[in-house]
């Protein structure tokens, strides 16, 4: 389930064959306000699945287990298992924790969760509690990804990542202090499962719903996030996994746990083995594409048209940086009210230097990040990439030459979905652990090499991008505007 569509990705156990569809999915945004209607979430639910299974020509026996994945810390709130509302978004910002608790209870959260004061407006606990004090009428909640395997299975239950970014969880368990001192002490909690295990199975309702067979089961899954890093394939530390969507998921595995309280990073234990995540979000890269073609795309190019135009053109053509802060930025500085830029304009320039000015842009903004990640974490050895991003090869060779080392681009771009399927195949024992179901899933589709005229290029545009970056970000600190 993600911000802009639900996509279902079907695949077979050795991952030779597979098949993807999406279904678009709107959203109600005012202000700070950001909200999805729950019956766009079923219809597109059933749209994207029966897409994806129409040429299996009756044969769902064999479909053998589902997984479910979806946007954090994104919830609905219920009323005796009814939907209470709208789904609210982890981009909606209308709740300002400061008016709800005092500092003190605020610092003791902080302590309690281990998760950083300034995504406080984003987290589930502090919308329930507005919520309650505007007299909204509720008894429990789901995470996004829960309430899908809610209409699936009707069984009412999370798992332990999902539920720490609730901002109500301590300690392994839901903090009773955290939900007391939110007025939420009588709000019903979902049973905190592991991501790799069976939740629950199709009902009759959902089976005709979905087209599928009653009682397949259906694994608990995780966060997103987590689930594309899993679709990525790490295998020891030092893999890189970034996914490219609306943003830009970007992850790690590192030895140990990186000591670190930058609200733009987090880490946790991976699910197998001993080693750790170290975890972050850009704000806007593939909304940033989406942008420009709303704003800039004068010629009327689809993405190919303008691929094939920009390139031609050299790299940083006439010094033009773009600074992908459309809607702020999360990392690897986080900053709700800092804004984009477009620098270096003149008369020389046309839309399709602009567009490749925006994939270049969008690329420093990665190195940007794992540059922070390698300080904070240890020395990249690998990067694989997914996403739709991933879909453009002129995007991919601008990414390794900003980067300076080899991209590989998996052939599975739906790296959410495909990390759901991967923990739905072990929660029935079809894979004895993640790295197997990586070795027999995931393929590389070809390898992106540096081209070294462009990475020094790139390596002095790079150093124009952190000044200015630091400039904007002065600004934005500074300006009552």
């Amino acid at each position: 389930m993600g911000t802009t569509g639900c996509k279902a990705l079907l695949i077979d156990e050795n991952g030779s064959k597979f098949a993807t569809a999406t279904a678009p999915i709107s959203t109600i945004a005012f202000r700070n306000i950001r909200e999805q209607n729950t019956s766009e979430w079923r219809k597109a639910v059933t749209e994207s699945t029966r897409k994806v299974t129409k040429n299996l020509k009756g044969k769902l026996e064999g479909i053998i287990s589902i997984g479910v994945t979806g946007h954090f810390p994104s919830f609905v709130p219920l009323l005796n298992g009814k939907e209470a509302g709208n789904a609210i978004l982890y981009s909606d910002l209308r709740v300002k924790p400061e008016r709800i608790l005092r500092p003190a209870d605020l610092k003791t959260i902080e302590d309690l969760t281990g998760l950083p004061r300034e995504i406080f407006p984003s987290l589930t606990s502090f919308k329930l509690s507005y919520l309650r004090r505007k007299g909204v009428k509720f008894n429990s909640f789901l995470p996004a990804k829960d309430y899908i395997r809610y209409l699936l299975t009707s069984e009412f239950s999370t798992d332990w990542l999902e539920a720490w970014w609730t901002g109500l969880f301590s300690n392994g368990k839901w903090s009773h202090e955290i939900l007391e001192m939110l007025g939420l002490e009588d709000v019903e909690l979902p049973l905190i499962r592991n991501p790799g295990e069976v939740a629950g199975e199709l009902t009759r309702e959902a089976s005709r719903m979905l087209g599928l067979k009653e009682k397949t089961p259906v694994a608990t899954g995780t966060i997103d996030g987590m689930a594309a890093f899993i679709g990525g394939g790490p295998l020891e530390p030092g893999d890189a996994v970034i996914s490219s969507g609306s943003t830009d998921i970007i992850a790690m595995m590192t030895l140990q746990k990186p000591k670190t309280r930058n609200p733009s990073f987090y880490s946790w234990p991976y699910f197998e083995g001993s080693t750790f995540v170290l975890y972050s979000s850009t704000a806007s890269s593939g909304l940033s594409v989406q942008f420009y073609l709303r704003l800039f795309n004068t010629l009327g190019l689809d993405i190919e048209g303008l691929t094939r135009r920009a390139a031609k053109r050299p790299p940083g053509s006439l010094n033009l940086l773009f600074l992908p802060y459309l809607q702020g930025e999360y990392a690897p500085f986080f900053s709700p009210s800092v804004r984009g830029a477009l620098f270096g304009l003149d008369l020389t320039h046309d839309t399709v230097t602009i567009f490749r000015a925006f994939l270049e842009g969008i690329s420093f903004s990665d190195r940007h990040v794992l540059e922070e990640m390698q300080y904070l974490g240890q020395p990249l050895k690998r990067i694989r990439i997914g996403g739709g991003g991933s879909a453009n090869a002129l995007w991919n060779e601008i990414r390794a030459s900003v980067l300076g080392v080899n991209v590989e681009v998996l052939k599975v771009k739906a790296l959410s979905a495909l990390g759901a399927a991967i923990l739905a195949g072990q929660s029935i024992g079809l894979f004895r652990s993640l790295k197997e179901s990586a070795l027999r899933l995931i393929r590389t589709e070809y390898v992106v090499k540096p081209r070294p005229d462009w990475t020094r290029r790139y390596d002095k545009l790079y150093r124009d991008y952190l000044r200015l970056s630091s400039l904007t970000r002065s600004f934005y600190r500074s300006s009552r505007v």
